[in-house]
């Protein structure tokens, strides 16, 4: 009781070292969550500004790198195969793929074909990916569903597949639903290809367009001449289904085929501690031979690198502020602590004059 009591004599002494002590208290507790919830938040926004190149693990195998006589896999088993091989720190983070198998550019000639801006045909690119249909709505026609056409065979030219394209390429290009089109390689691929379907974006945001931006736009790209001689013609993307793209990869090497497999990375699930662990994971699958000669492409060791660094920086930062505030609020205590002696110190004489010795006099002060 007799503590109570002189706890409300000297109330606001009290209340200034209480106030003190907790906000020291609330600073040593806080402040790491904090700094690691912005460190979280920042490396989020670094990975979710970044283009997909670069925080996205993309997986290619060329038919230059493809073993003599190994059958081409198919955009499912590449898939498969490639998301086994991806370290755990890089797999756990996954949350969308796609796969895609795509030729080299090949002149299309047919019925109604535009050829500016020089007076040439256009090019384009046959494209197969996973999940297309999933991400567009039909505007006209329907989607492609080429014929099953025999296997381990060598092609004639006479093959026909089934294609559709976006309806900004039509229009550029001057595509109609129905149409045949003739469909040459450099290397000398033939076949015709069908325009069965139009379609347009649910999202023009869905990430699901970031890798061919001609699939929903056409370009332009120069062929070989002497140097400001150089002619220029239209380019697109037409995508088919995994029935047409089987008549491509009858010959392989004609239309100089590539398979893809794209990862994206959930930032989300990625904190500031883990980079570290990531950055090895990367450099790690960049050294390792992978299925059909894939090679990696990716960005997110930078990253990762970039990261790092100017947290390092910002820590050092923090650690000389958080010294200053600290190193503030103790003296600050200790004034307040000074203060209630001085305040006191008729008090402590009389306990002394009375025969108290000074540990008591220190016990009281305790007990309070």
């Amino acid at each position: 009781m007799r503590i109570m009591r002189r706890l409300r004599t000297y109330a606001g002494l009290w209340s200034i070292v209480a106030g003190l002590g907790l906000g020291m208290v609330f600073l040593a507790a806080a402040a790491p969550r904090t700094i690691n919830a912005i460190q979280d938040r920042a490396l989020h926004r670094t990975i979710a500004e970044a283009p997909y190149t670069a925080r996205d693990a993309t997986l290619t195998a060329d038919v230059v790198d493809f073993v003599a006589g190994q059958p081409w896999p198919s955009t499912e088993t590449m898939l498969e195969y490639t998301r086994a091989e991806l370290p755990a720190a890089v797999g756990r983070l996954v949350s969308r793929e796609w796969g895609s198998i795509r030729s080299r550019p090949s002149v299309i000639a047919g019925t109604g074909i535009g050829r500016v801006p020089d007076g040439l045909t256009p090019r384009v690119r046959i494209l197969q990916q996973t999940d297309v249909d999933q991400a567009v709505t039909i505007v006209e026609g329907r989607l492609p569903q080429s014929a099953r056409g025999p296997r381990d065979v060598e092609p004639t030219g006479n093959e026909v597949i089934e294609i559709m394209a976006a309806d900004t390429v039509a229009q550029s290009l001057g595509l109609e639903v129905g149409q045949d089109y003739r469909v040459t390689a450099d290397q000398g691929g033939e076949l015709t290809a069908k325009l069965v379907g139009l379609f347009a974006p649910k999202d023009l945001a869905d990430p699901t367009w970031e890798a061919d931006t001609e699939l929903l736009r056409s370009g332009l790209i120069a062929e070989p001449g002497r140097p400001g001689d150089q002619r220029l013609r239209l380019s697109a993307t037409v995508v088919t289904d995994a029935l047409g793209i089987e008549v491509l990869k009858l010959a392989p090497n004609r239309w100089v085929l590539a398979s893809t497999s794209r990862f994206r990375i959930d930032e989300p699930q990625l904190t500031a501690g883990q980079t570290g662990e990531l950055y090895d994971a990367v450099a790690r699958l960049r050294t390792s031979k992978l299925a059909f000669n894939a090679k990696l492409g990716t960005g997110l060791d930078d990253l990762m690198t970039g990261f790092q660094r100017q947290a390092a920086a910002v820590r050092a930062l923090l650690a000389v502020v958080g010294a200053g505030i600290g190193g503030m609020a103790l003296g600050l205590l200790a004034l307040a602590a000074r203060l209630a002696v001085d305040r006191r110190a008729a008090e402590f004489q009389l306990l002394r004059a009375r025969g108290a010795a000074r540990h008591r006099v220190a016990g009281r002060l305790a007990g309070e």
